[in-house]
């Protein structure tokens, strides 16, 4: 593996971090700013505005904080030179306001940057670019000041209870017409002014570091103040790349910020992005007990109600016990989940201890892979679990749920895309990486993920992989009921009855829809030819797809490589069944050839051998969107102009 976890935007930064690389600066502004692992983490919020959007007023706070600004409905989303979007502020009390956070809770340091394009500058006027204080006082406010740059804050009287007021203006200075980049730090003794990177001010004001008057309980907002003596505060203009810190901040990290970087070369960490297995993540406190990772919190997140989570849980495994009719196909009985899994669960009793669950979380995989805004989603979130015997010994019986990542924009979608990849910047499985992770599983995973769909919940379906129960190998799905808003079985896409394969069927719908097929953008019908054609469950007996008079091996490959029985399996994938394997405690899952690199001779025509390496892929996948730009407006619902490509099609 090549990943290491880094990327650059145009230029090397050691350890560095994509915040939406855009295209080339223009006048002065570059299509957005890369930042550096320090710079992330130093980070408590930083606001870059590419989400603007008609019909959302939420600006989305790509730093671990998560602190979601929310603009006035009057404010308009700008086009920014190079690429992304802006927040334009263009008349009084318009602002975004920002929840009160621990986060914003200042001490002796604190950074504040962003890209400015001040459309109205007033000689006799304060124009606020952020503060953070009380409705009618301050305690921060970074601010052009009578056409300068300013930082004003309240701090503490050194060796005293009580505070002042102390700011620092560039006095020779003005802040320059156009986009810019302005920048304050505070590091207990000295307030720092930046314009475009280079320090312009400096001025100490304390020998013993003091700390400035915050409150965790006090919000903050970007582009408008408080009126004072009938004297509007309102910022005029464009605003980007709000940037907010209250850890040290060093003039290089100021330089750093306000860098033009002429392109974007992302690179992501398959481990840390895509497939997370490390078991300072799978057995984190989170994975337990009631913690976000479990079972328990999943099922009791997508069920009608928390309560009904165990009934709900016992039913989808009581479909094993007796035969089931999907799509006119009966799926026939394994009555060894009994013994297996739900005599032991019960114990004797009728309800499910879900804190009980004989389920070992094996993995967390992003699959932005499968993004398609047509289907108002900017991919996939899956959780991987593995089931166990009575003896909590791991069989050979997987679940996983596949939840969507809600997105009806491009910018959306690159939302999504940037949280996953901050995760790049971050230790593996330490505490910063575990609690962001956590708070991306929980927007897609969580209760009321997403509203309007079943029981508000956004999973697309729940699959299972299993011989413990009987031979051969089984594959299953479930959805949401819209009647009851339970778990019910339905088809596996994208999978034709087994009882199809070696038959001109097969041959007929591969030919007739061949380019879909290599594209990867097919869709297998509930019926064909007048037959119910897509399977109810998928028997695997590590055989391919194929049939007489398919014209092209590439389409037979790919459809068979996105069955459910073709990708799982051994002639078309070198799979043995399993791509994310069953685990101990202690034991990190193993992976498949087919998920980290093997060479497969493809079974039909013995000439070709295919290197498969679908993390490779799905990462080759996400730097490509990283480094994409919402169509201007920010809305594309599978159009021609989209920039944002859409992904595959496939669900395995």
């Amino acid at each position: 593996m090549h990943r290491i976890g880094q990327y650059t935007c145009g230029w090397v930064l050691a350890a560095s971090f994509l915040a939406g690389c855009g295209g080339v600066a223009v006048d002065g502004k570059s299509g957005d700013v890369g930042l550096s692992e320090q710079a992330l983490v130093a980070a408590s919020a930083f606001w870059r505005f590419d989400d603007c959007a008609a019909g959302s007023t939420s600006l989305a706070d790509s730093s671990g904080s998560l602190l979601t600004a929310t603009r006035t409905a009057s404010t308009t989303c700008g086009d920014r030179p190079g690429g992304g979007k802006t927040v334009i502020f263009d008349a009084q009390d318009e602002r975004a306001t920002v929840p009160a956070s621990a986060a914003l809770n200042f001490g002796r340091n604190l950074g504040v940057a962003a890209w400015v394009n001040a459309s109205t500058v007033n000689p006799n006027r304060i124009h606020t670019l952020f503060r953070q204080g009380t409705a009618s006082e301050d305690i921060v406010a970074f601010q052009i000041g009578h056409g300068q740059l300013e930082l004003a804050l309240k701090v503490r009287t050194p060796g005293t209870s009580s505070f002042q007021i102390i700011s620092e203006k560039v006095f020779d200075r003005a802040v320059p017409a156009g986009w810019s980049h302005v920048g304050a730090t505070w590091d207990g003794t000295t307030i720092r002014l930046f314009i475009n990177g280079a320090l312009v001010r400096e001025n100490r004001w304390f020998t013993t570091a003091t700390e400035v008057v915050g409150s965790a309980s006090t919000g903050a907002e970007i582009g408008s103040g408080p009126t004072r003596s009938g004297i509007s505060r309102q910022f005029l203009g464009s605003l980007d790349d709000v940037w907010v810190s209250r850890q040290p901040t060093s003039t290089a990290d100021m330089a750093e910020l306000a860098a033009t970087p002429p392109s974007c070369v992302a690179d992501v960490s398959e481990p840390k992005e895509l497939m997370i297995t490390d078991l300072r993540v799978v057995e984190d406190a989170r994975a337990t007990g009631s913690g976000v990772w479990t079972f328990k919190h999943l099922m009791e997140s997508m069920a009608p109600s928390p309560a009904q989570a165990p009934e709900m849980v016992r039913q989808m495994f009581s479909t094993w016990l007796s035969d089931q009719t999907v799509n006119a196909q009966t799926i026939v009985a394994r009555p060894a989940i009994a013994g297996l899994v739900l005599d032991p669960w019960l114990n004797g009793g009728t309800t499910l201890d879900l804190s009980r669950a004989p389920l070992r979380l094996l993995a967390i995989v992003n699959r932005v892979d499968l993004r398609n805004l047509s289907q108002g989603k900017a991919g996939e979130g899956r959780f991987v679990f593995g089931v166990l015997d009575s003896e909590g010994l791991p069989t050979q019986f997987t679940l996983i749920l596949e939840y969507r990542l809600p997105a009806t924009t491009e910018a959306q979608v690159l939302s999504w895309a940037n949280l996953w990849h901050e995760l790049g910047a971050l230790e593996l499985g330490s505490a910063a990486y575990n609690t962001k992770l956590a708070q991306i599983t929980e927007r897609f995973a969580g209760r009321n993920a997403e509203p309007g769909r079943v029981n508000g919940s956004a999973l697309s379906q729940l699959r299972s992989n299993e011989v413990a129960l009987s031979f051969p190998w089984e594959l299953r799905e479930f959805v949401l009921s819209p009647t009851d808003g339970f778990l019910r079985p339905d088809t596996v896409k994208l999978t034709p009855n087994s009882s199809f394969m070696n038959q001109s069927i097969v041959a007929t719908f591969i030919n007739q829809n061949q380019a879909a097929i290599i594209a990867e953008r097919h869709v297998v019908p509930d019926t064909f030819d007048g037959v119910p054609f897509l399977g109810a469950s998928s028997l695997n007996d590590l055989e391919h797809w194929n049939a007489p008079g398919i014209n092209s091996n590439e389409a037979r490959h790919k459809f068979s490589l996105n069955t459910c029985n073709g990708c799982h399996g051994s002639k078309e994938t070198g799979t043995v069944f399993l791509q994310i394997n069953p685990r101990s405690a202690g034991e990190e899952a193993i992976l498949a050839g087919f998920l980290t690199g093997i060479d497969v001779t493809d079974p039909v025509d013995s000439s070709t051998v295919r290197h498969l390496d679908d993390l490779e892929r799905r990462a080759l996948d996400m730097e490509a969107l990283l480094c994409s730009t919402p169509s201007a407006g920010g809305v594309s619902i599978a159009a021609s102009s989209s920039f944002i490509a859409q992904g595959i099609g496939r669900v395995h």
